[in-house]
């Protein structure tokens, strides 16, 4: 009799065949309501690796379950969220047999995905429901996770150079993109990771490249100001980028950009946020786990920093509007927001041990906590999928910390911290099993995202530290 995992496992090559690779959000990304059990606990589903095609190591989690009970992965096509006896957040495809949780009500199924490229950008959502006796029909259950399957793993870093610095994680092999426009900025990858998008400081465009063809340019889309910062949207068709004010301004702004290609306008600014004249020197931005909430850093080199917060839901009658922003003092170099979009936490970077990392409620636009001592002059911030974790680069003292800031977990606000040559840009793995740096000097690292061990590091193209991402 075949194994769970592998009917799942046959599941999922037929359900991608059957789904067209459209784009999609993150490439594992939770989404829906899930149903409390005993306790008032309601199960979590996690993956273990990254979602690309061949990873034969790869599996779904379950923690927080009822102990010794039975689990069932509900597979599908299609994500929904219908409050029946439990929330259901897949319209299941397949469902497999009862699978015991244990005495820790945790389990592990492992899910080899087949090195098939036709595959590649396709989407399956996946589901824990678990017998319970507390919830109503005797059944809690976990939120949803949709799940797209990516290409091979890649690590790519951007800096003053004109060259990109590019990692093939499962080959170990460090290669270059050649040509992706003047002193660029930034660097994100499309959810799929079949695109990216590069802001060009010196050159006042965002680049739409081509990720198969080595970053070949697709779409160039001026701007008026230097390009700085890039955020892509969860459904992974548009982007919002953030730019320093141009020469002699003091308005820096943000645009809507449209990079999905099958869209008549591609390549083009399709939506602009008012920002007004004194909020310039945009750093950093990052959108919400739910797509709903942009928030920008800027810098406040000789003006005050400005935090700002913006509704960038098509529905909302708010669309590309601001709806908060705080100002302050000191260097504000990069914020993320949780999931939600009701917080953000925010680098003000110091010479010396002093950064902090502030926390901010968006819906006062107040600080409410932080954490001081963080690092010397911290520069990037990356924030897990569930809002429970940040981790902060902070060059001058060569090292990456760690903070939960999760208000129940016992170490909230307690930054651990380890040594990283200059790491100027930091950035997860889809799986947050790792996080990855990148120095300006031309090196990247990678370490495991919860001990923050040392992994590996490669030596890659010099001045490439501005930005990294990693699919």
């Amino acid at each position: 009799m075949p194994s769970a995992s592998s009917v799942v496992r046959s599941s999922i090559v037929i359900l991608a065949s059957c789904v067209p690779a459209f784009a999609a959000p993150q490439s594992l990304q939770n989404y829906g309501t899930e149903t409390p059990g005993t306790g008032g606990v309601a199960p979590e589903i996690w993956a273990l690796g990254s979602p690309y095609v061949g990873n034969t190591q790869f599996a779904v989690r379950l923690e927080h379950a009822l102990a010794n009970s039975a689990a069932f992965l509900l597979v599908g096509t299609q994500k929904v969220d219908v409050p029946s006896s439990f929330h259901i957040n897949v319209l299941p495809f397949f469902i497999t047999p009862g699978l015991p949780t244990g005495p820790s009500g945790s389990l592990l199924l492992p899910l080899p995905i087949p090195p098939l490229p036709a595959i590649q950008g396709a989407r399956a959502y996946l589901q824990w429901a678990v017998s319970d006796p507390i919830p109503a029909f005797g059944t809690s259950a976990s939120k949803g996770l949709e799940m797209v399957l990516t290409d091979v793993p890649l690590a790519v870093s951007v800096g003053s150079s004109s060259v990109a610095s590019t990692v093939d994680v499962n080959a170990g092999t460090v290669g270059t993109w050649p040509a992706i426009g003047t002193h660029p900025s930034d660097v994100e990858f499309t959810p799929d990771g079949s695109l990216a998008v590069v802001p060009s400081d010196s050159g006042g465009v965002y680049h739409v490249v081509d990720v198969a063809a080595s970053g070949a340019i697709l779409a160039s889309v001026p701007v008026n100001g230097r390009p700085n910062a890039v955020a892509i949207t969860p459904d992974g068709k548009r982007c919002y980028g953030a730019s320093y004010g141009s020469s002699g301004a003091q308005s820096g702004e943000i645009v809507e950009i449209d990079i999905d290609p099958a869209s008549a306008t591609f390549g083009t600014i399709v939506g602009n946020v008012a920002i007004g004249g004194t909020v310039s020197q945009f750093e950093g931005a990052s959108i919400s786990e739910d797509g709903r909430v942009l928030v920008a850093a800027s810098l406040g080199l000789g003006q005050p920093s400005w935090l700002v917060a913006v509704d960038i839901d098509p529905q909302s009658p708010g669309y590309n509007q601001v709806f908060r922003a705080a100002t302050g003092s000191g260097l504000w170099t990069d914020v993320v927001p949780s999931p939600d979009g009701s917080l953000a936490y925010l680098t003000q970077a110091n010479i010396g041990p002093g950064s902090t990392v502030l926390v901010y409620d968006l819906s006062t636009g107040l600080p409410i906590g932080g954490v001081s001592n963080v690092g010397d002059f911290a520069t990037d911030i990356d924030i897990s999928h569930d809002g429970r974790v940040v981790w902060v680069a902070t060059p001058n003292s060569s090292s990456i910390a760690r903070i939960v800031v999760d208000p129940s977990d016992p170490a909230y606000l307690q930054p651990v911290t380890a040594p990283v040559p200059a790491p100027f840009s930091l950035a997860l793995t889809p799986d947050e099993t790792e996080v990855w740096a990148a120095e300006q000097s031309g090196s990247m690292h990678r370490l495991d995202a919860a001990t923050l061990t040392p992994i590996q590091s490669y030596a890659t193209t010099p001045n490439a530290g501005n930005g990294i991402a990693v699919r």
